[in-house]
């Protein structure tokens, strides 16, 4: 597990504007206040203002308000785009069904006119 200390002193140390760096994390968190109490933590901890991308790390018991508290944060500024990893078909058409913020892995597969596994392949095919 990173320790969010030692990342956001990374990032000051590394003498980059802050807007020139990705910072991805992952909610490891169950349910919305165990996630927005998550995301504050993890924010303070690491000095920063925002993360450029947060993702519900796997489908557990509360998906819904574990992405909740993403939403919110996401519309407070804390997080520039959210999204989730390891979510079946049905999984993430239960929170598309519920949320106005799209994943943001299926928004920008949308904004390419491709699909998400389209935008997958070339993203793996690139690397």
């Amino acid at each position: 597990m990173i320790c969010f200390i030692t990342a956001g002193a990374a990032v000051k140390e590394s003498g980059l504007p802050r807007e020139e760096l990705f910072i991805t994390t992952k909610a490891m968190t169950t349910g919305y206040r165990a996630t927005k109490l998550g995301i504050d933590n993890s924010l303070t901890e690491a000095g920063l203002d925002y993360f450029d991308l947060m993702l519900i790390h796997w489908p557990m018991q509360d998906d819904l308000g574990t992405y909740r508290a993403l939403e919110e944060a996401y519309q407070a500024g804390k997080l520039r785009s959210i999204g989730v990893s390891n979510f079946n078909r049905a999984q993430l058409g239960e929170i598309m069904a519920n949320f106005q913020t799209v994943p943001v892995l299926k928004d920008l597969a949308a904004k390419y006119d491709h699909t998400t596994a389209q935008v997958m392949l070339r993203y793996l095919t690139q690397r």
